[in-house]
């Protein structure tokens, strides 16, 4: 029986840290005709406690549990992303796998050749910003030609506080700034050709407080990368593109502002879960809908692909200080959106 014909669509997920537990409570609490069946992580006690949460069961492979769902949600560290990816692939499976698709943009591309070779797309990355709004209807009034020829795409990225600590800077941009390269290419709709990176360390022991990337894009615009780390005061991403016409920006769908006593004080997000929790199910309902109507969505495996290509760039140039060339492929038609 098709996926499409199941009336529920039983999901696995793989690494229960705070990313895999969200996505497994979505998934539990807000998709309907689907049951979370099974959680696999190297830590049995944590896996063991999200699936009494949500009346799961633990598998203690990634093995076992591909074998026994239509879908998987990879949440493990990234190390292991492209080999789980592979394996579920392998077994049948629809993926939906967390930025990055893998840590290496070669253990990126072995996983689109192993979705090439089956033909059918069946894995969606989870560079998510493409289901918030505000990123959603920039890239339409960008496609439409509302805003004229793009000028400057541009991403903001304030992270609160270091999840690694010292934090080195390919860290920074392999797991985190990913994120606003796949966004500027979301948004812009062109190709990096160079990237240009420098950085802001701590003196002491070299950990990362800041990066600037200046992105050289194939339609002649440019791209303007801006990620803070270990800020302390709060969250947020912002994003913008200045065209020939009109310039149009987010704006942060979380935030008030307080006017008393003379002040107007502005409350902000404390971390990316309250920024972007209704992106997230929005992203994971679209997932679920995709595979009953065959009609993929979101960021493809070529997308996580060339987000690894440019962050491999980006670490050059932040570690040499030159300009850094990205020799993307030509894309298969395959993974024409």
């Amino acid at each position: 029986m098709n996926v499409s014909e199941q009336q529920v669509i039983k999901v696995g997920v793989i690494g229960c840290g705070m990313m895999g537990e969200v996505h497994a409570r979505t998934l539990h609490d807000s998709v309907r005709d689907v049951a979370v069946t099974c959680v696999h992580d190297a830590d049995v006690s944590r896996a063991g406690e999200v699936a009494a949460s949500i009346g799961a069961r633990v598998s203690t492979t990634p093995e076992e549990l591909v074998g026994e769902v239509d879908a998987v949600v990879i949440a493990s560290p990234d190390g292991a992303h492209a080999t789980q990816a592979v394996l579920a692939l392998a077994h049948g499976c629809f993926v939906m796998c967390e930025k990055p698709l893998a840590t290496t943009a070669a253990e990126a591309l072995a996983v689109v050749d192993a979705e090439l070779a089956i033909g059918q797309r069946r894995l969606q990355v989870g560079l998510m910003r493409e289901f918030d709004p505000g990123h959603a209807a920039i890239a339409a009034a960008v496609r439409s030609g509302e805003l004229g020829d793009t000028v400057v795409t541009r991403s903001t990225h304030l992270n609160p506080r270091p999840w690694l600590y010292p934090m080195p800077a390919e860290r920074a941009i392999t797991q985190s700034m990913i994120h606003d390269i796949h966004s500027v290419r979301f948004l812009s709709g062109a190709e990096v050709l160079d990237v240009d990176v420098d950085t802001v360390v701590e003196p002491a022991n070299g950990s990362v407080r800041y990066v600037s990337a200046r992105l050289r894009m194939s339609d002649g615009s440019i791209g303007i990368i801006d990620l803070s780390v270990g800020t302390g005061y709060g969250y947020r991403v912002d994003a913008e593109v200045v065209g020939t016409i009109a310039t149009m920006a987010t704006t942060d769908p979380a935030s008030t502002t307080l006017w008393r006593e003379g002040r107007a004080e502005q409350v902000v997000p404390d971390n990316w879960p309250e920024r972007f929790a209704t992106t997230y199910r929005d992203e994971l309902v679209a997932w679920i809908d995709s595979l009953r109507n065959g009609v993929s969505v979101g960021a493809t495996a070529w997308d996580g692909y060339v987000a690894n290509l440019v962050a491999e760039a980006c670490v050059a140039s932040a570690e040499t200080r030159l300009r850094v060339e990205v020799s993307i492929p030509e894309r298969p038609s395959f993974y024409d959106r």
